[in-house]
């Protein structure tokens, strides 16, 4: 069962999509801060998710980053171009609720 969270960092805010195959996506939104950290971190151990994908943000992305590494979660950071690109080819718009959405290359 591959459980995937789809993690959208912005300066503010931490826009979450938990995606697993029995399950359909929810969404979660999370302040980017220590307490908005904690929470994520929490909330990851209670649906025991695999590997979260995310996009660099200028530095944004920096703290959550290394708090989740250090709670041995699997995070992995995606090329920006190469996500929009692909997110474009599917004629998806791009917003934070979207961003977070794991997709599959459809191949």
């Amino acid at each position: 069962m591959n459980r995937i969270l789809g993690l959208d960092i912005g300066k503010t805010w931490l826009d979450a999509c938990f995606y697993s195959q029995e399950a359909k996506s929810v969404y979660k939104r999370f302040r980017n801060d220590e307490q908005g950290h904690k929470e994520l971190i929490d909330y990851l151990d209670q649906v025991a998710v695999k590997i979260i994908v995310c996009e660099p943000t200028g530095g944004y992305e920096r703290a959550i980053c290394e708090k989740l590494y250090a709670a041995n979660v699997h995070i992995h950071q995606v090329n920006t171009y190469t996500f929009s690109s692909f997110s474009k080819s599917l004629d998806h718009c791009k917003t934070d609720k979207h961003d977070g959405v794991p997709r599959r290359p459809p191949f």
